[in-house]
């Protein structure tokens, strides 16, 4: 099960999944909430992580015909968020933990704290946090915006032509802007009202980083 980031969809695993397919597995990739064809509820609490880490539970139900096996949960960016945070409340539905690029919850907030060059890199964040202006930069132009985005930290060999095409529609799809910043609205309101306790990971875990990330320090590791 391979949980996307953001701006992104199914679409970003589409390189990975033929050999995947190839080696036995059963490979499912969802679109999250907000992205490309599924659902998009206006309101930020409508995609919290808490109802996210929901999704994924509901998603093995359906998708796991056989319960001697655990699925592998493969994720990046806000979806490694998201299976962090699945593992620590639903550890004995799943095998083993690969995310990429997405540091442990505790980590991340000990160095968005602590860290002055973590801070920098998070100026988006904040931004995100605003009504309407994100939106409004975004809607400028959704489609070149996400090409920009996707040209600045990604290598240019990264995306297919098809895959850009695909991320490009999702981003203009009605809805689709609001929901997926609203996730990161949905964080700020979950961190505000609750004291978010992160349990020990005992699953096997795999953390696989570049570092050139532009948006997270190594120090998140």
């Amino acid at each position: 099960l391979m949980l996307h980031g953001f701006p992104e969809c199914w679409v970003s695993y589409a390189k990975l999944i033929p050999g995947y397919v190839a080696k036995g597995f059963r490979v499912v990739v969802p679109d999250m909430r907000g992205y490309n064809l599924s659902d998009k509820p206006p309101k930020p609490e409508d995609v919290s992580v808490v109802e996210l880490v929901e999704d994924v539970k509901e998603m093995i139900a359906k998708f796991n015909k056989c319960p001697d096996l655990k699925p592998v949960l493969v994720a990046h960016d806000w979806g490694g968020a998201v299976a962090w945070f699945f593992a620590m409340k639903y550890p004995d539905l799943i095998s083993s933990l690969i995310i990429m690029n997405s540091p442990h919850p505790q980590a991340f907030k000990r160095e968005l704290k602590s860290n002055p060059r973590q801070k920098k890199m998070s100026w988006y964040i904040a931004f995100f946090w605003f009504p309407i202006l994100p939106e409004l930069y975004f809607m400028r132009s959704p489609r070149n915006s996400i090409i920009d985005l996707f040209k600045r930290t990604s290598r240019k060999e990264g995306f297919t032509d098809m895959q850009l095409e695909v991320l490009r529609a999702a981003a203009c799809m009605p809805g689709a802007i609001t929901c997926t910043i609203n996730w990161y609205r949905a964080m700020m309101k979950l961190g505000r009202r609750h004291s978010i306790e992160f349990a020990k990971i005992d699953t096997p875990t795999l953390l696989l980083w570049g570092d050139r990330d532009m948006a997270l320090h190594n120090d998140n590791t």
